[in-house]
């Protein structure tokens, strides 16, 4: 996988086979650069979107595809944006908020892959 920085995002490619070379179609826009990747390939991408408001978006193609931006803070100006994935597959979110001090805000979000 590769990201890419842009005057607007970020953008995804995708490779097969240790970054000899990337999909030839053009990169999907995507809104972070924070990125973690279950054992299914579904791809999880967490960012700011205007005036630092927490947004994700997900793929359960490899990355071909993108779903929308998911918004999971309305607090502006968020900073310290952090992801993981554990051991099941679920995606963990922690961030702090700004203009009050000592705030963390975390979401977690659920695997949709079925680990065997």
């Amino acid at each position: 996988m590769l990201f890419r920085s842009t005057a607007s995002g970020e953008s995804f490619a995708s490779s097969t086979n240790g970054g000899a070379t990337f999909s030839a179609a053009p990169p999907t826009f995507v809104l972070g650069s924070l990125v973690v990747v279950d054992s299914c390939d579904n791809v999880t991408v967490v960012g700011t979107g205007n005036q630092g408001v927490v947004q994700y978006q997900r793929s359960t193609n490899g990355g071909a595809t993108f779903s929308a931006p998911v918004t999971i803070s309305n607090f502006t100006f968020n900073y310290e944006l952090q992801m993981t994935i554990d051991k099941s597959g679920n995606v963990h979110i922690v961030w702090g908020v700004d203009n009050i001090p000592g705030e963390i805000e975390y979401v977690g979000i659920p695997t949709t892959c079925s680990i065997q």
